[in-house]
């Protein structure tokens, strides 16, 4: 049982030694040399990370991501979301989610003052997800979307981001039509880097979810709390309330235990 979740950890601290890359040009050498390689344009998309739940492993998750960039700012993405049955004998995933994007980020990087600044990005794009399932189980859909990104940072001591998202379904098949009354058209992101001057939360980062389906009192939270671990990337704690942790189950109502782990690339 325990093996099943060291293995899971060294596959996923694997696929980041692998293909994780950097998101600036190393010093010294400009971005355009940097980008000249079809390697140094992967770069990390969404947290890449591996938990179980503090009260048995029938609920243990991992999430890959990464991003492609094809021109300045053109990305192509994709992230995987599963949900793991390590409780049970023959181990089976309860369900994964696969979303590619395609996006095209505005403003990524904020003014190079040394002193505190802030700016607004904006993440244009369209997404499929699906769970790679046939028949009654079959679930997908297609969006666009607008990603605001305000930013306010400190460099060095913090960061702050507000990332609401607009996201409109362009179709939706499967046995999921009623997506929207679960998920809604609005979320809210906010992200927090605690770098220096705050003690022992020091390399601190807290991320919090907010989701409101079209339907009354269809709530979702997610909260993301992860602190530096030196060579095993960031020790990560997960909380989810409410509705359709998995595509598969979208519609039903989930509060699962708080979940432990490693986060390996964060927000």
């Amino acid at each position: 049982m325990y093996a099943r979740i060291v293995f899971t950890l060294c596959f996923m601290l694997a696929l980041v030694c692998i293909g994780a890359t950097p998101d600036r040009a190393p010093a010294g050498q400009t971005e355009a040399a940097a980008s000249e390689t079809f390697g140094d344009k992967f770069l990390p998309y969404e947290p890449i990370y591996a938990v179980v739940g503090i009260d048995g492993l029938d609920t243990a998750k991992f999430q890959l991501g990464f991003k492609y960039r094809f021109i300045d700012h053109l990305y192509l993405g994709y992230s995987q979301t599963t949900v793991w049955d390590l409780d049970d004998p023959s181990a089976p995933f309860r369900d994964t989610s696969h979303r590619p994007t395609l996006f095209y980020h505005f403003k990524e990087h904020g003014p190079n003052n040394p002193g505190r600044r802030s700016w607004l990005g904006v993440a244009v794009g369209g997404e499929h997800e699906s769970n790679g399932k046939a028949g009654a189980d079959s679930r997908s859909l297609n969006t666009v979307y607008l990603r605001p990104v305000f930013t306010v940072e400190d460099p060095g001591k913090s960061k702050l981001r507000i990332i609401p998202e607009i996201i409109y379904f362009t179709s939706v098949s499967g046995g999921n039509r009623d997506i929207a009354e679960y998920r809604g058209h609005v979320d809210l992101q906010v992200i927090y880097d605690m770098k220096k001057g705050f003690g022992w939360l020091d390399g601190v980062q807290i991320a919090g979810l907010v989701r409101k389906g079209t339907e009354k009192n269809r709530w979702t939270t997610q909260i993301e709390i992860s602190r530096n671990a030196g060579s095993l990337g960031h020790w990560y704690i997960q909380f989810f309330k409410g509705w359709g942790e998995t595509l598969l189950n979208y519609n039903e109502r989930n509060d699962t235990p708080i979940r432990v782990g490693l986060m390996f690339v964060r927000w």
